[in-house]
């Protein structure tokens, strides 16, 4: 397991499609939207595999029964990619700079 999301972090959907093996519909999250992980468990996969799980802040289901018991069902977390936040770069602080009006030493004033 390399998942090394945490809660309150925002991602980005990046799986088209999610399978299970629920007997009633519930919402999933949808590829390209943005959410936030509300907790992390460990789940299980139909296969039996460990693997960590998702609930999402956006997404509430009710409980069912679920691969590791009844509870809401969770979201692979290899579906997920954390969302680019922006980054400072050095030309934001020279726009700042721009904004900033010359000073004048005190030589200039006096010659």
């Amino acid at each position: 397991m390399d998942c090394k999301f945490v809660i309150n972090q925002q991602v980005i959907c990046i799986a088209a499609e999610w399978f299970g093996t629920l007997v009633f519909p519930i919402q999933y999250p949808k590829k390209g939207e943005k959410y936030t992980i509300r907790s992390i468990f460990i789940g299980k996969d139909d296969l039996g595999q460990e693997s960590p799980s998702l609930h999402l802040n956006e997404i509430h289901n009710p409980p069912c029964n679920t691969n590791v018991g009844f509870m809401e069902q969770g979201f692979d977390w290899r579906g997920f990619k954390p969302l680019d936040e922006k980054t400072t770069d050095i030309s934001d602080f020279y726009e700042i700079l721009k904004k900033i009006p010359q000073r004048i030493s005190q030589k200039e004033l006096t010659s």
